[in-house]
């Protein structure tokens, strides 16, 4: 019998081979086919023992047919049934492959319209800069979206002395302290532009930095700028911005910013 083979058929029709039996030779013809059964000779024909009784072994050789008939109908039944398994375990793993295929070209599909969305708003953003000359960390400032969060003291003391300004530290943190972090009905949304609004309509002006420009004037008209705005302390803000972009040394343009807007020329354009 088959590995693992627990059961086989009996058929009805064999009443009739039994009929003119006594009951001693049913008992042996029943005891031969479930040593067969179960394997007793290891499926060795040249082994098998037979009853004695001409009649009983005549009637096992009979059986014994047809079992091994019926045997090769299961094994080849299962032998289907296992390849049935293999091709279907085949072909989900071969799907699992396509759709795994497929997930990963639509992420990196999504990813490169992400990316040219990201480029495309990047060298928007670079275009736009360039005529005010707006660095990279004003930049990032101001794209910034994270939900705010009220600044110390400290934060506040260490912006006013980065811009060099008057502004009183524990008068601006104590005035919106008291009014929750509000600007009229809304929630603050960037305590340093109003660090900056605090130096215009109060009048903390912002304190020129005493730097040197003579190594960075190159030009006739570099020069008269540069005259011009020392010479001229009266002058706006605005007047001083539209004096600056006309330099044409940008390093120069830069060290004028320094000196006169402390890095922050981006609010008088």
């Amino acid at each position: 019998m088959a590995e693992n083979k627990k059961a086989f058929i009996v058929y009805t029709d064999w009443k009739k081979y039994i009929d003119d039996l006594n009951d001693k030779q049913v008992g042996q013809w029943i005891r031969w086919v479930f040593e067969y059964c179960n394997d007793k000779w290891k499926n060795k024909d040249s082994q098998i023992e037979y009853p004695k009784d001409a009649t009983v072994k005549m009637l096992c050789l009979m059986t014994k047919d047809v079992l091994k008939r019926d045997l090769r109908k299961y094994e080849s039944k299962v032998d289907s049934i296992s390849k049935a398994r293999e091709k279907r375990k085949y072909n989900i793993e071969i799907n699992n492959e396509i759709n795994n295929e497929i997930k990963t070209d639509v992420n990196n599909d999504f990813k490169t319209v992400n990316s040219n969305k990201l480029l495309v708003n990047s060298n928007k953003l670079l275009e736009e800069s360039k005529d005010s000359n707006i660095k990279k960390s004003s930049i990032k400032e101001k794209s910034t979206t994270s939900r705010f969060v009220p600044p110390t003291p400290e934060e506040i003391k260490t912006y006013c002395d980065s811009r060099n300004n008057l502004v009183d530290v524990n008068r601006f943190y104590d005035f919106y302290q008291s009014k929750g972090w509000m600007v009229g009905k809304n929630k603050m949304k960037d305590w340093k532009a109003a660090i900056r609004t605090w130096e215009k309509d109060s009048g903390f002006k912002t304190q020129e930095e005493d730097i040197d420009l003579k190594p960075f004037v190159k030009t006739v008209v570099d020069t008269n700028v540069v005259e011009f705005l020392e010479n001229n302390p009266q002058l706006t803000n605005k007047q001083k911005s539209d004096l600056i972009n006309t330099v044409e040394d940008e390093n120069l343009k830069s060290k004028l910013i320094d000196k006169y807007f402390n890095g922050f020329m981006m609010e008088y354009l």
